[in-house]
């Protein structure tokens, strides 16, 4: 069965992930749609399935646990694009933000091996790719290690 993309959590069938760490990312619009994320010891899939309303527009995710061949071929993905496109996807830890984490500053970025990338690997994983079956938590940006990975990279304040 596909997932409908804006569907409500089934609480407390699924449980919400506290806290989740984001890797890299793969789908971005003004912040992450889709990635790779840590959540109890694992690596696992997130994608984006619903926002909520202003003033808080909080955004909400689905927790996949992959096959063992989707995990293969995502990670080989990332590592060819890693190779081929540079860095500037992934997440680290930085003591100098608010929360702690926010995206790797690429150290390069080459057009041609961003073309190269998506002439040889395709479109990566989609949610049409994911079961319902495979759905293990949710989560909400406030769920992250910082939540400032997620958006606007704000300096801490002294």
């Amino acid at each position: 069965m596909k997932i409908e993309p804006f569907e409500v959590p089934p609480e407390p069938a699924v449980p919400r992930a506290r806290p989740v760490r984001l890797l890299w990312y793969e789908d971005w619009w003004d912040g992450p749609l889709a990635g790779m994320c840590e959540w109890e010891g694992r690596r696992d899939w997130f994608h984006f399935f619903k926002e909520d309303d202003p003033p808080d527009p909080q955004r909400w995710f689905w927790i996949f646990r992959l096959t063992p061949e989707q995990q293969v071929a995502i990670e080989h993905r990332h590592r060819r694009y890693q190779e081929l496109v540079g860095n500037g996807s992934e997440f680290v830890d930085d003591p100098g933000v608010i929360g702690g984490r926010r995206l790797q500053r690429p150290s390069t970025f080459d057009r041609a091996g961003w073309d190269e990338w998506r002439r040889e690997c395709g479109d990566g994983l989609k949610i049409d790719d994911l079961t319902e079956q495979q759905i293990v938590a949710w989560f909400k940006e406030e769920d992250t290690k910082g939540t400032a990975a997620i958006s606007v990279h704000h300096p801490k304040k002294d």
